[in-house]
């Protein structure tokens, strides 16, 4: 049986840096090659006794599943540290985390070793267990739950609040709370997002809104889904009050999720707040596409 190299992924993170310095001087000191990869590699011309790290999925694709061991922390300083590179408003920068982190999640489903929040890490001979400091985040934000636990199993929940979706008018209050939208005006989309990659599989989503109706019913048209091929589902309100809406929907990792919700057609009254989201990993055995 063909020897391979030692391959370990490092989701980015804050602690990435302090990590690959400690890789490279543990292969160093054992008379290893290292390599910090940034694109796929050739397993011919790759020696066994080579230490592989990259933070792209696609730089192990030569390479079995088994070989290759990722490194988890925590998911919120996935988006810490993506802020920190590059400090813009916070929701916009979990999409782009989320991509890291479904990438590696498939990647898991496919035999790869995870290791979640290492102290010691232990790679196996002949590397000593190499110790690592927790880079804490100071801005947890809670909503990629989903990859807390990788591969992620029936059962994960995550609550989503308004705040990371996107609106095309949505007044927000002294905190920052997302306000009211008026319903009163053309046909247009009024709430998208958050476009976060999720774990390939099925997906339900609970909503909870707040809906005001005077004198004649309000219809909305609501997506759920891939955003680039999601079902329209319309729905009507006759009464003002709290709402939950399910939803579900089979996801593939490489392409992000969206809530939409549009008005169809010109509208004279209303309005709408949207309350929060929950989404759920779902048993495949269980899955059920109708809205």
């Amino acid at each position: 049986m063909k020897e391979h190299p030692l391959c370990v992924l490092i989701i980015p993170s804050l602690a990435s840096g302090q990590l690959r310095a400690s890789l490279e001087q543990e292969a160093q000191n054992h008379g290893w090659s290292y390599v910090a990869a940034g694109r796929s590699l050739d397993d011919d011309v790759i020696s066994p006794q080579t230490l592989i790290v990259s933070e792209s999925v696609s730089a192990f694709k030569a390479f079995p599943a088994h070989c290759v061991t990722i490194i988890h922390t925590d998911p919120d300083s996935v988006v810490e540290l993506l802020w920190q590179m590059d400090p813009v408003e916070r929701r916009y920068l979990v999409g782009r985390a989320s991509i890291f982190l479904a990438e590696a999640e498939a990647l898991a489903r496919e035999g790869a070793k995870v290791v979640r929040n290492p102290v010691n890490l232990d790679l196996g001979a002949p590397f000593r267990p190499i110790s690592l400091h927790k880079a804490p985040s100071d801005h947890p934000m809670g909503v990629l739950g989903m990859f807390d636990e990788l591969p992620c199993r029936p059962g994960c929940v995550t609550s989503w609040p308004p705040t990371l979706f996107r609106y095309t008018s949505a007044p927000t209050d002294a905190t920052g709370a997302v306000g009211d939208i008026e319903l009163v005006g053309p046909p247009r989309a009024l709430v998208f997002g958050p476009y976060i990659h999720l774990p390939t599989g099925p997906w339900h989503l609970a909503l909870d809104i707040h809906i005001e109706v005077e004198d004649t019913p309000i219809s909305l048209t609501m997506e759920w889904g891939d955003h680039f091929d999601s079902p329209a589902c319309p729905v009507r309100f006759k009464n003002s009050g709290l709402y939950r809406l399910d939803f579900s929907a089979n996801l593939d990792a490489s392409r992000p999720a969206e809530l939409r919700i549009s008005i169809p057609s010109a509208s004279l009254h209303g309005r709408l707040r949207i309350l929060g989201a929950t989404v759920s990993y779902i048993d495949s055995s269980n899955f059920d596409i109708s809205n």
